[in-house]
């Protein structure tokens, strides 16, 4: 009998086989994408947590501590309403800043960090929306977290502009994006409030059209058909074509803005371009954008100043860095379009970002700060995304590679920021920073000088002031002309006894403090030759001549000092410590009418100013005017708040006449 179906000992085995139980669905990871991002943003946080305890430095002492704006939220509101404030949105944050912890700066760094964190949130959200993946995201965000060349930014409370203006241009870009993915009208509009804020924080928020802008054509150009040449003008009509009604508004915003900043205001003394020609110009920007990649790789060179002449300006149109950088930069950027135009959208987009970003600092209109770290916070959100972007392609060939490149690069860019971190714990350490990696550094040399003559370190501050007269000026390392140096002194005006002009004034400074520092010591020659050098300079000569009548003053050669004093008040005769000093020398010699006549000149120019008052009263009691007349000079003299020990002097002489 053939065996049955029942009675098949092979089916009867499966049968006995225990039936399968169901799956178990797979675990979720402990850590999703955004713990992730919460825990790199913690960690880039912390890292600059030791700042905290660090003091104002540089432009922090007149931005803030000195601001008598940001003393006051009510003043600092009105500042910002009233007309088109400079940086108005930054001024504010300071005025919340002190009114919550007044001029702590523990109050000013707590709340860099906090902008920064947000900085961290928005640059997320950007990456994210912007097609970048969790992987290459995840990566180029913790490179920007914890890059080093954001200490500048972070670390140094007068960073708050970059900080505030790039928050701002993610927070507008991020709106785009969203706009682009619903083609919902209100995003524009949160588009264009997002770019104004960028702006009023700091001008270099006028990038947020051509951000947007690179984007619309990265993705158009990757859509249309064609040959690459057809298909990166294809991208541009479809740009144009489409989006006119929303590209109109922010296109006029930024054409005003743009017309306010150039025209409208005055933020800069620089005259003239860099080197001194169109085309040295392009050869130095070429060579700091080079300088700039580097430091967005190699990150060793950090310091706080780069001005004049810590950085190699070109001169000639034969500069060799120069020409090997610009061409360096239009390969690159060649590259990158031909990239976009063969449908690599993340590398060429990201690439380009850089670019773009950094527009605002290249000098199309030349300004006086030729380059300085914290303009890249915004740029190198581009270069740490392409970092992310080859890590990730690392991670799907060889994972092990992947993590230990991605390891590597973190841990390198934490201890660099850690070593340049606390250079910013003081203004000393911060200047000896810049001096000791750039000796040619005027300015850094000049807050070195400054600080030791303040302390009467006249010794320590000899070796700083030399250094700067050892770099000749600017102006004439650019051949300016007489009409251009013409421009730039009189851009230099007197204002609380400060140089608004920092290219002239600083060498100015320095012949004065280090010809008076020769004339203590009785090196008599060297003090008139520095004097002399400093008259040259072609701005507020008449200082110099003052300086000189007073060396010959104090050796007793009256005649040699009041030709000096007459020079002085002929170059400028509002010069009123000149008419004053040039008094003393008619007195010393007896001639007691033409001393009155200096004195009434410097009255006259200088109502308030009581020495003067004082010298006249001291005058007429010689000439032995009415007693009520020496009695009115010295109470208005008295009055303008006289020093010792004249004023004991005065006080003593009114009481004699019994005159209270």
């Amino acid at each position: 009998m053939a065996a049955g179906k029942g009675s098949n000992p092979f089916h009867r085995q499966r049968l006995a086989r225990p039936a399968p139980q169901p799956t178990a669905a797979p675990a979720r990871p402990a850590v999703g994408a955004g713990g992730w991002a919460a825990l790199i943003i913690l960690a880039g946080v912390l890292l600059y947590a030791p700042g905290l305890e660090y003091e104002f430095v540089f432009d922090d002492f007149p931005l803030v501590r000195d601001n008598n704006t940001v003393q006051s939220l009510a003043q600092a509101a009105r500042a910002t309403v009233q007309g088109v404030a400079y940086r108005p949105l930054r001024t504010l944050s300071y005025a919340l800043d002190h009114a919550l912890g007044g001029m702590d700066p523990f109050v000013f760094h707590l709340s860099n960090l906090v902008w920064f964190a947000l900085l961290l949130v928005a640059a997320w959200r950007v990456l994210r929306a912007a097609g970048l993946g969790d992987s290459a995201t995840m990566a180029a965000l913790g490179l920007f977290a914890v890059h080093p060349v954001h200490v500048d930014a972070v670390t140094y409370i007068s960073g708050r502009r970059d900080l505030l203006s790039a928050l701002f241009v993610l927070l507008a870009f991020w709106a785009y994006l969203q706009f682009r993915r619903t083609r919902r009208a209100w995003w524009w509009a949160v588009v264009l409030a997002g770019f104004l804020m960028a702006f009023m924080a700091k001008e270099l928020g006028i990038v947020v059209p051509a951000l947007i802008f690179l984007y619309e054509w990265v993705e158009e150009t990757a859509a249309a058909e064609g040959g690459p040449w057809r298909r990166m003008g294809a991208g541009v009509r479809r740009i144009l074509r489409r989006g006119w009604w929303y590209w109109l508004p922010v296109a006029a915003l930024g054409a005003g803005l743009a017309f306010y900043k150039v025209f409208l205001t005055v933020t800069s003394g620089k005259v003239g371009w860099w080197g001194g020609s169109f085309i040295t110009n392009l050869l130095t920007v070429a060579k700091v954008l080079v300088y700039d990649l580097w430091l967005m790789v190699l990150p060793l060179t950090l310091r706080a100043d780069y001005s004049y002449d810590g950085f190699p300006i070109a001169y000639t149109w034969a500069d060799p860095l120069g020409l090997a950088a610009a061409v360096f930069v239009a390969a690159l950027l060649a590259a990158l379009v031909w990239l976009a135009a063969t449908g690599r959208r993340q590398v060429a987009f990201w690439g380009l970002w850089f670019f773009v970003a950094i527009l605002p600092m290249v000098h199309i209109v030349p300004h006086h700060e030729l380059l300085a770290e914290h303009y890249l916070l915004l740029p190198s959100l581009g270069a740490c995304a392409l970092g992310g972007l080859g890590l990730a392609w690392l991670h799907g060939r060889n994972r092990r590679l992947a993590w230990t490149a991605g390891a590597g690069a973190a841990a390198f860019l934490t201890v660099v920021l850690l070593v340049h971190n606390p250079v910013y714990r003081d203004n000393v350490s911060l200047f000896a920073d810049t001096a000791a990696k750039a000796p040619r550094c005027v300015r850094a040399n000049r807050v070195l000088a400054e600080y030791h003559f303040n302390r009467n370190e006249y010794d320590q501050a000899v070796p700083y002031l030399e250094r700067i007269l050892a770099v000749p000026p600017l102006f004439e390392r650019e051949r300016v002309g007489a009409e251009a140096r013409q421009r730039l002194t009189q851009v230099l005006k007197r204002r609380d006894g400060k140089y608004i002009n920092r290219e002239v004034g600083m060498h100015l400074t320095t012949y004065r403090q280090l010809g008076h520092i020769y004339e203590t010591r009785g090196e008599y020659q060297k003090a008139i030759d520095l004097f002399l050098g400093g008259s040259r300079l072609g701005a507020l000569a008449d200082m110099f001549y003052n300086d000189l009548g007073n060396l010959y003053a104090r050796t007793g050669r009256w005649d040699d000092a009041a030709r000096w004093y007459r020079r002085a008040v002929a170059d400028d005769p509002q010069n009123h410590m000149a008419w004053s000093n040039l008094a003393a020398v008619h007195a010393e010699q007896g001639r007691l009418d033409e001393c009155r006549r200096c004195l009434e000149e410097a009255i006259r120019i200088r109502p308030d100013f009581a020495q003067a008052w004082y010298n006249l009263a001291m005058l007429l009691a010689r000439q032995d005017a009415p007693a009520d007349r020496i009695a009115e000079h010295l109470t208005r003299a008295l009055e303008l708040d006289l020093p010792s020990p004249d004023r004991e002097n005065a006080q003593s002489l009114l009481k004699e006449m019994q005159i209270p």
